[in-house]
């Protein structure tokens, strides 16, 4: 019981900050793990909860008008591929190499989002390219296998593409990405289940909490605004890197 409760607490947690800015699966993961569950069950797990997380955010974000679904689609199908060919992945390489490198990158995209103030903060203008939609459909696929993969942090990355590639605000990134997010949620957890990788009691008790956090975040948002927003997208994406390197 006190298992339960706790996972329902850490999805609460996790939710409102994954919601947000990303890495909603950062802290259940390393949590259950501690009690005691192989690494691919933790993940198998905690995708469970994250359809909560996804679904709440996505429909209270729908309901704020906050999710560009002309964009939200061009990048959900290429997401949803990579997500499935990255959960069949997972059972056949080495997560840790996948972190070092991932971690390379959100170094160096991290440094120009700090460095550029505005950034994330206010509305710019597109990259001014033809092969735009090229690059945003060719990094959602690569982001995807990773979510399928491991999935700490991916929401980040999905921020990272809004922001640089299509000239959106962190709040609006918020929003985009929940459709290509709650699909691959059902998606990958399907293939985790099929695989006999998820533990019910823990996940079904997340999943609530995740929905809950996720609620309370997407109705929030507007108040928080974009520079706090930035401001906890940055401490997350340390933690993060912190924890990939460790």
């Amino acid at each position: 019981m006190f298992e339960l409760v706790l996972m329902f607490f850490v999805g609460v947690v996790a939710g409102l900050c994954g919601t947000l800015v990303g890495g909603g699966a950062l802290l259940p993961i390393p949590i259950l793990i501690l009690l005691g569950l192989p690494a691919h069950v933790a993940i198998g797990t905690t995708r469970l909860g994250i359809i909560g997380l996804s679904f709440a955010g996505w429909w209270k974000f729908h309901k704020k008008k906050l999710v560009d679904y002309k964009l939200a689609w061009l990048i959900a199908v290429p997401s949803i591929v990579g997500a499935i060919a990255g959960a069949f992945l997972v059972f056949e390489f080495s997560a840790q190499a996948v972190e070092y490198v991932v971690a390379g990158m959100t170094i160096f995209i991290l440094v120009l989002i700090i460095f550029n103030r505005d950034l994330g903060v206010k509305k710019r203008a597109p990259m001014k390219s033809s092969w735009r939609n090229v690059i945003g459909v060719v990094s959602a696929g690569i982001i995807g296998v990773y979510s399928g993969f491991m999935g700490g942090g991916v929401a980040t990355f999905y921020a990272y593409l809004l922001v640089l590639v299509y000239g959106q605000t962190f709040i609006e990134t918020a929003g985009t990405r929940k459709p290509s997010a709650a699909i691959s949620a059902v998606i990958v957890t399907g293939i985790f289940a099929w695989k006999g990788v998820i533990n019910y009691s823990l996940g079904l008790a997340m999943l609530p909490g995740m929905a809950i956090g996720s609620y309370i975040g997407a109705k929030y948002s507007d108040k928080l605004g974009n520079v706090w927003i930035k401001r906890l997208f940055v401490v997350v994406v340390l933690v993060m890197v912190v924890k990939m390197l460790a």
